[in-house]
Parts: structure tokens; sequence; C-alpha cells
């Protein structure tokens, strides 16, 4: 969805992408808290993070002076115009002044990041500014109730860490009436809308070596206890060797599932629906998975009545190669009812 949402962008066409990440895994709080770790925790690392981000964008020759300078710990910095103003934040963060001791609280620090590095000149697109308002308040509420953490800058950024792993506290997303809505097939349940695009890639079916896949079945005879779990990465085969039934069996549940959320996405349109389809010719002929069975179905549904199916004004059929030299074929259908005929 992400490479969609940039291509309607690049085509200035109004979009919502609703959003299941965390706040503290937006660009603003993101860069923000690199600062504050750096502040805090002298952490060169998310230092030179925020320096090369979008807020700074320092080049890599003036990177590599101030990584040098903080491994030397340099007294005197004679270092770009942005360590000035990061210099100062740090000095008057540690200092021992009474009249600093009001900078120690997150909300007044984070306040001056976003001052003295114009943030809202920087990012400053609707949902971006939604964003840091979002985020100046987590601050705020935060120190309210710090919710069992320190209430300073060492509690806020550990609160913020474990949001973002647990992808609590949600970012927020625009709401204009007449973008085009990006939404996953599960996040599209009860909803319904006048014209409907799915995106089905039949493809994207192997998973990554480095993913680890958990798979369980239910005790037939008690259902509130799991029969089996298989917990593997990259070990299919072994597994349908070694517990074929039981292979089948989760096979079968996949299936379903994907059946299921097949159904929930092209019940979605009220009026029109358009899919497009991605597929690799050699295994639609070879119909390796449910996937590509259910593509090959829908392309000669298509192709036998392309008067009802396929429309000259939208995209037929494309091919293209990847850098593995492997084909990818496409084609999409407009209007409403396949699947009902």
């Amino acid at each position: 969805m992400e490479k969609i949402a940039q291509l309607l962008g690049e085509r200035g066409v109004s979009f919502v992408l609703e959003s299941s990440n965390s706040l503290f895994e937006h660009v603003i709080p993101k860069t923000i808290i690199w600062l504050m770790k750096y502040i805090q925790y002298d952490d060169c690392n998310s230092l030179l993070r925020f320096l090369r981000s979008d807020v700074v964008l320092m080049g890599s020759e003036d990177l590599k002076r101030v990584a040098k300078s903080w491994e030397l710990r340099a007294g005197s910095w004679e270092l770009p115009a942005p360590m000035d103003v990061i210099y100062e934040i740090y000095e008057r963060y540690h200092s021992c002044e009474e009249i600093d001791i009001l900078f120690n609280n997150p909300v007044v620090l984070a306040y001056e990041i976003v001052t003295k590095f114009r943030y809202a000149s920087v990012f400053d697109n609707e949902t971006d500014i939604k964003n840091l308002h979002l985020f100046m308040s987590a601050v705020s509420d935060f120190l309210n109730d710090p919710l069992g953490y320190t209430a300073d800058l060492d509690g806020f950024i550990r609160f913020a860490d474990d949001c973002r792993e647990k992808k609590n506290k949600k970012q927020s997303t625009t709401n204009e009436k007449n973008a085009v809505q990006l939404l996953t097939i599960h996040k599209s349940k009860g909803l319904d809308f006048d014209t409907v695009f799915v995106y089905f890639d039949s493809t994207k079916v192997n998973a990554s070596r480095s993913v680890i896949e958990l798979d369980y079945l239910i005790d037939k005879e008690n259902y509130s206890r799991i029969s089996h779990c298989f917990l593997t990465m990259n070990y299919k085969c072994i597994l349908r060797e070694l517990f074929p039934d039981e292979f089948q069996e989760i096979e079968q549940k996949r299936a379903i599932e994907e059946i299921n959320n097949l159904y929930v996405a092209m019940t979605r349109a009220k009026t029109n629906m358009g899919v497009f389809w991605v597929y690799k010719e050699k295994d639609l002929v070879e119909e390796k998975n449910l996937k590509c069975k259910i593509t090959r179905n829908a392309k000669e549904i298509a192709e036998a009545k392309p008067e009802r199916y396929m429309m000259v004004s939208h995209i037929m059929y494309e091919n293209k190669s990847n850098r593995k030299g492997c084909n990818y074929s496409a084609f999409s259908y407009y209007k409403l009812g396949l699947f009902w005929s």
C-alpha cells in the first residue's frame, strides 16, 4: 500500500492511508526522540540519525566531522551550523542553573526542538501537522500520568520506545472527503463504498527465509485446547514429510482464510468494482497455490467475456520483468458481479 500511496502522491491524487503504525514511528516524533536520546544519553548514533534526517539533511562529510568531534570529545565545536543549536540545547538541559530547571521538562524540551528546527515548515502537509500536534499532546499527557515510568526525559524516552514496539498510540491520517482511501482487507470489514479497486497479487506467496511462521490446530474434541503447534522458518518441506495430515489441515485452513479475505474484498462495492490481478504465467499453468487458481479462473472468465469484464479504458495487459528476469503479467476487469455471474 505504501507503493500505491507513493504513486498517488507523485500524481497529485489525494489519498488517505489508514496507518496501523504507532505515532512514535512517524518521522516527526522519531526524529525528535533521536535528538532527545542524544541529549539524555550522549548517544552519538542517535545524534547522527537526527542530523541525517529530513530535518537537517546534513551531508556525509559534515557527519564525519561531527562523529570525529564526538569521538575525540573536542572542546571546541568547529562544526556545521545546526550543531551550534544542538550544543546550546544540550548545555541548557545539563545546566545546574536554577533558570534551566524547567528545561528538564520533556514538554519544554520538545517545544524547543520543534521551534529551533522549524518542524512546521519542514513537514507542512496536513497529516504531518496532525501527528506533530498528537506528539506534543502525548508528551503533555505523559507528564500528567507517566503510567509507571519516571516523569522525566528518561521515562518519556522509555515510554515512547515501548509504545513503538507495541504499536500503541496510532498515527493520524487526513480526513479529506474526496480522497482515495487505501485500506487493507481486514480494515475494510463492515465498510462499503460506491467504487472499489482491489489489488490481487498472486506472486507474493512465499514467505521470506527470515520470517518465522507459527501454525496451530485446535483440538476437535476440546475446542478450548490446541492440539498441535508448529514454529518453522523455511522448513515446510520437513513439516510436510513428518506431519502430512496436520500439514494438509493447515494448508486447508490457510485456503479458507484466503477465500474469506477475498470474499470480504469483493463485497465492499455498492456500484462499481475493479480488480487488478498480478501473476506469473508459469504459476497459472502449474496452479501452484490457491491464489494462482483463483487468478486463472478470473482470467478465463474475463477473456471469455471481454466486453463485460475488460474495458479498453482501463489497464488490460502488461508484462514486466524484475531484476531476476521473471516475467510478470497483469490484467484488470472493471464492473460489478464477476463472482456472482
